[in-house]
């Protein structure tokens, strides 16, 4: 795991310093066969917390872009508002360590590989998804593997975020008041007798 922040840290509780300015990037294997890099241009980008002073206007005004409309955030190039200047303006920013490049991979026989991008916050409570792809429609798949191992399973069931159970124990409420209002109901009662 890979954590991007002003220091390379690899605890999920950084310290006051770093707090909140890092971005964990776990990579997901899900076939044997390894996936390689590809000849292809990248177009899904995310900005790090570099700083660099760019020197092409063209540069500046895309780099002003993404962190007006993305933050930290991945991105793609088909999002920018004019695509052909952020595939020129986005080069400076990725050389100068301003922008992060995410380099297209796939298997040696040119299988299709995807790459899953999710924004989660971890909390004291366990992970909350943020942000996420739509749910994947497994009536669209059809497959031949089926998951047999008990232990994988019972990690599969278990939700994102702990369940933090009833929202503050009851307290009991003082009945001083229902008891008083009892008593003078009583005194008033034996006072008119």
């Amino acid at each position: 795991m890979k954590i991007e922040g002003k220091e390379e840290d690899h605890r999920l509780h950084p310290g006051a310093g770093v707090k909140g300015e890092g971005s964990p990037e776990v990579p997901e294997i899900l076939d044997l066969a390894k996936s390689r890099p590809l000849e292809h241009r990248a177009t899904l980008h995310r900005r790090t917390t570099t700083t660099y002073i760019l020197k092409r206007p063209s540069s500046r005004q895309t780099l002003s872009e993404i962190v007006r409309k993305f933050g930290t955030f991945p991105f793609s190039l088909r999002q920018l508002d004019d695509e052909k200047a952020g595939k020129v303006g986005v080069v400076e920013c990725v050389r100068g360590g301003v922008v992060r490049q995410y380099d297209p991979a796939g298997e040696a026989d040119g299988a299709p590989v995807s790459r899953l991008l999710t924004t989660v916050a971890i909390l004291k409570n366990g992970l909350t998804r943020l942000a996420a792809p739509p749910p994947l429609d497994l009536s669209k798949v059809e497959s031949d593997k089926k998951i047999t191992d008990e232990e994988i399973l019972k990690i599969l069931e278990k939700p994102l975020a702990k369940s933090t159970g009833a929202k503050g124990k009851n307290k009991k409420k003082k009945k001083k008041p229902a008891k008083k209002q009892a008593e003078d109901a009583e005194e008033s009662s034996s006072e008119e007798e």
